[in-house]
């Protein structure tokens, strides 16, 4: 194909293609063409030398054919090189490889017959072309190709707005055209074709909006609006138009002589404009040529003109035109521009389908927050991705720096309804109004707005994470400049600049919530930064003076007053770490004050406190800067000493496991030396009570150095309190201190509480001293745990106190087991007596359960050990009918024991004389037909021989 249309552009006879005007580029392949054309003039050229290598050589003209050949090859590396990446259609190409070869008139008129092939195929590519190439046609050319454009155009108007009854209506959106002279032409030839006058069309402002447009090209060769004037003339009807607009001035400032056809006039007439109202004529096919002409601007204006006349057929294809994803790019302009517009952002919002709102979200479309007052389903499409990106984007560009009264509205409506459905996303919402209100700062006094935010459940926290993103980045500015050049005035400028920034922006902070402003508050903190980043640069030397005078700071002292030098030099002081500076602070300051804090603080530097100390002294304690915590203690005087100043001090001390015994030893004596007489014992107590609470080494120290001050009371107090608090360790160390005469009353006590509370660890703990415990004291704890079925503990003290329980105390404990369901204290028990004092004991034991009604000790005593002779058994009826415990006399009545007839007698007398009928009713019940039942009628006939049985509970008659 491209063979044949380079034949046709080169050989006078050669036909026109035309199946190329229906060829598209992706079928076209000129590679093997140029392999083929490069074969070939290759042939051609050897076949030359070979046969007339004297030609050659004199530089005779080759062949022709070798010439074109040469072409064709140029055509084709041209066509390859431009048609991969180009957009443009075959014609296009063509012509920009042809308008080259315009000096060769053959060639014109087939460039001019493609031309207009072109416009055939593709007005606006056409149109494209011809602005690309027109200034480096001749003017013959230009002004031939721009009246064929013109006519084209016409001819694409009357195609596309011949349906549009009154045509004058389209003026505002004919303006679109107007950097396009050929069109913006062709659309005044047709206005008078539609028999608009010529005064109509002049007063519909389309020519003076086109002169004002390009009035800065006036003078210029290709000055548009002579270019114009030139097109107009090649038209009968426009001759009339042309008349009136050379008689009516442009009407801009230094250019009153002109017309509005570029020419100089005298006399010329004021142009009186006047407003044409938009409008459409309703019908399908015209709004879709009058979209496809004017694209985004005639959905403006068609939206507005919806507004006024709610058509349904017009508003059913702008929703259908609307939701186009061809348009999705169109529509942040659209939403834009109408944003002055309230109920047409309100029909465009209602218009939206789904779909296209979730494309718009996949696309970051941040314009439809401008919908969301008119449609609040938008917000359930909103992802938290899609709010960062916004926002990011948002304060990014300049808009972020104007009035924020279209974007506040639509953030509180967003905040509104993600406070009670999305926490997350109120969040970002809040933090970006946070930063709308840092940028605005008079948004800051809207109470209304105010109060919503402190609404906020996370306002607080919203709030302090801005501000440590605002110290963060004041810090990172800091660090930047200094780290970037030497310091100097300049760089200080630049610092104090963005430190201005940074207190006002805390202060709105400030303002809308309760946050504390610490970092960086004061000028002077500010020095204090500074100073300390310049220190910690190893690579450049801190100088005092030159940093002085960058601060503009004149370095004078004054014994009367405090100057703004000395107030610099305490500021360093208190503030720096530096030992090499401090000394050289100190030395100056030497000159007009001793250098103790106490001393500047009675100058007048109030900001030398007790809390700021404390502060300094565990600032070099966790940083282990020993050196700059020796000066500073040096430096304080003893009336700065109290509990407010050092208690924090010595708690970091001495609880720190880095820093060595001596090294605390070392410190703790310098400020106990420090502190006066009067408070000094109180002082010594408070750190000991310290050292012990956090059971360190230092309490030797204490101990061996301070003993008056340590006085038994004050470490019987303290005793107790590390046992309650379980810190043994420091526990023992006090007993290992005081006699054994001091602490026994301690120990028991304390030992009681455990056994009261069952703490075992407690108990362990103190039974280390039990040769401090009498044995009478020992032994009632014992009796009253296994009344009290502490299992635990009751081993514990067969373990640790074994050798100081006596077998009296055991077997009184046998007693006190009728009451206890734990059977494994008979196995810890037995170890402590006899065979026969075991039995004994047993038989003791089942007594007592039978009274106590309790038949779990008494079934393990009777299945486990034969030691429940009749006797026993007697004695364990009798109490158990004494005590009315039927469910023992039940049990009683199962074993394979016989009841004495005494026994029988007496017990029958004692329940009914106590009234326990229970009892009676269950011994004279016939069945089962048991010897103690049976015997019990035989003795009282007169009982009731079919008596009710009643529950085990004994039941007390009076």
């Amino acid at each position: 194909m491209l063979d044949s249309l380079f034949a046709w552009l080169f050989e006078p006879h050669a036909i026109f293609p035309k199946a190329y005007l229906q060829a598209h580029q992706s079928v076209i392949h000129p590679e093997g063409l140029l392999s083929k054309a490069f074969k070939a003039r290759n042939q051609q050229v050897t076949h030359l030398l070979f046969f007339y290598p004297t030609e050659v050589a004199n530089n005779v003209s080759l062949e022709p054919s070798v010439q074109t050949r040469t072409v064709y090859i140029h055509f084709l590396k041209f066509y390859k090189k431009n048609h991969t990446f180009s957009k443009q259609s075959l014609p296009y190409l063509v012509l920009s490889y042809l308008q080259t070869f315009l000096y060769q008139q053959k060639l014109v008129p087939k460039f001019f017959y493609l031309f207009e092939l072109l416009w055939q195929q593709d007005a606006r590519e056409a149109q494209v072309f011809l602005d690309t190439y027109e200034t480096i046609f001749a003017p013959d050319h230009a002004q031939q190709l721009s009246l064929i454009a013109t006519q084209y155009w016409l001819q694409y108007f009357k195609s596309h707005l011949f349906l549009q009854h009154n045509t004058l209506a389209l003026v505002p959106l004919f303006r679109q055209y107007i950097d396009k002279t050929e069109c913006y032409t062709a659309l005044i030839v047709y206005l008078l074709e539609c028999q608009a006058t010529d005064e109509t069309t002049l007063a519909s402002a389309l020519l003076p909006d086109f002169v004002q447009y390009n009035i800065w090209q006036l003078e210029s060769s290709m000055s548009p609006i002579k270019k114009l004037h030139t097109l107009l003339q090649a038209f009968n009807i426009a001759h009339g138009f042309i008349h009136q607009a050379q008689k009516i001035a442009c009407n801009m400032a230094s250019f009153e002589q002109y017309s509005l056809m570029g020419t100089k006039e005298t006399a010329l007439e004021t142009l009186k404009p006047c407003i044409i109202a938009l409008d459409f004529t309703v019908n399908n096919l015209n709004f879709n040529h009058l979209y496809h002409l004017f694209d985004a601007e005639f959905l403006y204006h068609a939206w507005l003109w919806q507004t006024q006349h709610t058509d349904k057929k017009w508003g059913k294809w702008l929703k259908r035109v609307l939701n186009i994803d061809a348009n999705l790019i169109k529509l942040p302009g659209l939403i834009a521009r109408l944003a002055e517009h309230p109920s047409a952002l309100n029909q465009i919002a209602q218009s939206l389908e789904f779909s296209t709102i979730k494309k718009l979200v996949a696309q970051n479309n941040a314009d439809l927050f401008t919908l969301i007052t008119y449609r609040q389903d938008i917000l359930s499409f909103i992802t938290p991705v899609f709010l960062a990106q916004y926002f990011k984007k948002y304060f990014a560009c300049s808009s972020a720096d104007e009035a924020p009264y279209r974007t506040l509205p639509q953030w509180l409506a967003l905040f509104t309804f993600y406070q009670h459905t999305h926490i997350d996303l109120a969040y970002i919402v809040h933090q970006n109004i946070i930063e709308l209100l840092l940028k605005h700062a008079y948004l800051s006094s809207d109470l209304a707005l105010l109060e919503m935010m402190d609404g906020f459940v996370d306002h607080e926290k919203c709030v302090q994470e801005k501000y440590e993103t605002l110290c963060q980045s004041l810090t990172q500015d800091i660090n930047n400049l200094l780290s970037t050049q030497e310091f100097d005035a300049l760089v200080y400028a630049a610092i104090y600049d963005k430190w201005q920034d940074f207190i006002s922006k805390t202060e709105i902070l400030a303002s809308i919530s309760e946050i504390s402003l610490c970092f960086l508050s004061t000028p002077e903190s500010l020095y204090s930064k500074i100073a300390d980043t310049l220190i910690q640069q190893a690579y450049n030397p801190f100088n005092l003076k030159n940093f002085v005078e960058s601060l503009g700071i004149t370095p004078v002292l004054h014994a009367q007053e405090i100057t703004a030098y000395e107030g610099l030099l305490v500021h360093l002081l208190v503030h720096l770490d530096d030992l090499k500076i401090l000394e050289q602070i100190q030395q100056i300051l030497s000159t007009v004050s001793h250098i103790d804090f106490n001393a500047l603080q009675s100058r007048g530097h109030t900001h030398l406190n007790a809390r700021m100390l404390s502060l300094r002294l565990n600032n070099a304690i966790n940083a282990q800067k020993w050196q700059l915590f020796d000066f500073l203690v040096n430096n304080i005087s003893p009336r700065s000493i109290h509990a407010s100043v050092i208690s924090p001090v010595i708690t970091n001390m001495i609880t720190d496991p880095h820093i060595s015994a001596i090294l605390q030893i070392k410190f703790v004596k310098l400020l106990i030396n420090l502190t006066e007489d009067p408070v000094k014992d109180k002082f010594i107590k408070h750190l000991f009570s310290i050292a012990a609470h956090h059971q360190t080494d230092i309490m030797h120290f204490f101990l061996q150095e301070h003993q008056h001050q340590l006085n038994t009371p004050f470490l019987s107090k303290l005793l107790k309190q590390l046992i309650h608090h379980e810190m043994f360790m420091s526990a023992q160390k006090i007993i290992d201190y005081l006699t054994e005469a001091k602490i026994k009353h301690v120990i028991s006590s304390q030992i009681k509480r455990a056994l009261d509370d069952n703490h075992q660890e407690k108990i362990i703990f103190l039974l280390q001293f039990k040769h401090l415990l009498t044995i009478k004291f020992i032994e009632k704890q014992f009796l009253h745990m296994v009344t009290t079925n502490h299992l635990d503990i009751i081993r514990i003290f067969c373990r640790e106190l074994s050798s100081m329980l006596r077998a009296k105390i055991v077997k009184e404990a046998f007693v006190n087991i009728a009451r206890s369901q734990q059977l494994e204290i008979f196995d810890l028990l037995k170890p402590y007596l006899c065979s026969k004092q075991y039995k004994e004991a047993l038989q003791k034991a089942f007594i007592k359960a039978a009274q106590y009604g309790n038949t779990l000790i008494m079934s393990y005593i009777y299945n486990h050990h034969t030691i429940v002779n009749t006797h026993i058994y007697n004695q364990a009826f009798k109490a158990a009918v004494n005590a009315g415990i039927l469910a023992s006399v039940k049990y009683l009545d199962t074993l394979e024991l016989a009841i004495s007839r005494t026994t029988r007698c007496r017990a029958l007398k004692v329940a009914e004389h106590k009234g326990f009928r229970d009892i009676l009713c269950y011994l004279n019940d016939p069945s089962p037909q048991t010897y103690c039942r049976a015997s019990a009628r035989m003795f009282n006939p007169y009982l009731p021989q079919s008596a009710k049985k009643d529950s085990s509970t004994p039941t007390h008659h009076p």
